[in-house]
């Protein structure tokens, strides 16, 4: 037997899990895989220990997804530049539409775009 202290702990977010017997079924035929020394489906997660030298935390999640459970992807922070860069987006949508950005369409009036006019002097 593997000493307990090399273990390791993973908690995996689900999209849905299908309620009853059915997730119980799925929590007994996974935990007798070879590796996966506890596992529990709560609060739309999975918490499992298991023995990183005998089986990856890769192959747990195919073992899942073999019997019907999909895993919820991590949502990322954006950072200053992700957010500036959305936001620009944003207002261009806003004052651009889907219209083609043409240099001779967007210096109309029509637009309420204009250009001051150089002035020689």
């Amino acid at each position: 037997m593997i000493d307990d202290t090399m273990t390791a702990n993973a908690r995996l977010p689900i999209e849905a899990l299908e309620a009853g017997t059915a997730g119980k079924q799925i929590v007994a035929l996974i935990s007798k895989i070879e590796g996966i020394e506890k596992l529990s489906i709560a609060n739309n997660a999975v918490e499992v220990c298991y023995y990183p030298q005998i089986i990856s935390l890769t192959a747990i999640k195919s073992e899942f997804g073999k019997a019907g459970i999909a895993f919820a992807e991590p949502v990322k922070a954006k950072g200053f530049l992700g957010r500036f860069i959305d936001r620009l987006a944003e207002s261009n949508k806003k004052n651009f539409g889907s219209s083609k950005l043409d240099c001779c369409n967007l210096n109309n009036k029509k637009n309420g775009n204009t250009v001051p006019k150089r002035v020689e002097g």
